[in-house]
């Protein structure tokens, strides 16, 4: 509640404040640090699995969103996840399987899609909620933290600002609201943190959609499918390494 609480205040202050104690070039560079960080992920943990296919699905997805015009180039990485999909399933029945490393981070002969949990998997299904528990020595080392989502939060807004060119300096108090209200909501009930990601600006950048509407369909499509475990469970049967690639192009 820390962050939703700052918002609140700079929401009332006004944007220049932030301005003042975070110029672009602070909050540019954090979020630039940010995915840098998370680079290694992709290279470590998902694209090893399966470099061909991941750089395949990489290089569709950048084809794509730059030759595809119109509804398909908005819709660029989603046919990309689908591509590579289509791709890893046809590998499986040509190639066979793969030696590489699992999830779990060990290698294994393994096929590159496994759909056998979907199959088990029910058409509709409750969250699990869980009682909060809090401890303050968490809290404590957590705080700090709130000082990098500030400036992360200020970063993809001014980025959003710069690509619709519009003025949300207005609106940088409530983003901030937003961000730790949900971020608490979501612990309350045993779900993740609900910061933002510097992914999603990016795939703002690629699709050129920006219309609020858009994102709140999305979001009601999104807690929608969370209802469905069967559709979780082809979410689960999609190779890292087509996860990877798409991710390693945004």
């Amino acid at each position: 509640m820390t962050l939703a609480a700052v918002g609140i205040l700079i929401h009332f202050v006004g944007g220049w404040a932030l301005h003042t104690v975070l110029p672009p070039v602070v909050s540019g560079a954090v979020v630039m640090l940010i995915g840098f960080n998370l680079a290694p992920v992709v290279a470590g943990v998902y694209w090893p699995k399966d470099p061909g296919v991941a750089f395949t699905v990489m290089v569709f997805t950048i084809v794509a969103t730059v030759a595809f015009r119109g509804f398909w180039s908005r819709i660029a990485i989603f046919l990309a996840l689908i591509f590579g999909f289509v791709l890893s399933f046809a590998m499986n029945k040509i190639v066979g399987e793969i030696t590489a490393p699992t999830g779990a981070g060990d290698v294994t002969t393994h096929f590159r899609v496994d759909v056998s949990g979907v199959s088990d998997a029910a058409w509709f299904g409750l969250p699990t909620l869980h009682a909060p528990e809090s401890q303050l020595n968490f809290i404590l080392l957590a705080l700090p933290g709130v000082i990098a989502l500030i400036a992360e939060n200020t970063g993809h807004v001014r980025a959003v600002a710069e690509m619709t060119e519009e003025d949300l300096g207005p609106y940088m108090g409530r983003a901030l609201f937003a961000d730790g209200f949900g971020t608490a909501l979501s612990s309350v009930i045993g779900g993740s943190p609900t910061t933002t990601y510097a992914e999603n600006i990016g795939v703002m950048a690629a699709t050129r959609v920006y219309s609020t509407a858009a994102y709140y369909v999305a979001a009601i499509v999104a807690i929608l499918l969370g209802l469905v475990p069967k559709f979780g469970a082809i979410v689960s049967a999609t190779p890292g390494a087509v996860l990877g690639g798409s991710a390693r192009s945004w």
